[in-house]
């Protein structure tokens, strides 16, 4: 129980320095105009209306995997970059 508040205030303060505007583009090209499931698309929704760091937390706690969105909008060098860019370019 302490361990996980410890990783839930850890994780809070490492998304304070978050681009929430950028991340909020980022998810909108990805699940823009897709088929979602209705859990997702309430979550995404709220984060949409309020970008933030308790909306991404949210987010964070459906799918482990959007941490990696929201470390592409922390300053600095980013090591899952490869996941969303196209190489095609």
């Amino acid at each position: 129980m302490i361990s996980e508040w410890f990783s839930k205030r850890r994780l809070k303060r490492w998304l304070k320095g978050c681009d929430f505007e950028m991340a909020k583009r980022l998810l909108a090209k990805r699940f823009g105009g897709g088929v979602i499931p209705k859990d997702l698309a309430k979550l995404l929704d709220a984060f949409f209306s309020d970008p933030g760091v308790n909306t991404a937390l949210y987010l964070i706690q459906y799918d482990i995997d959007f941490i990696a969105l929201f470390e592409l909008t922390q300053p600095g060098p980013r090591f899952t970059e490869h996941i969303f860019t196209d190489r095609s370019e």
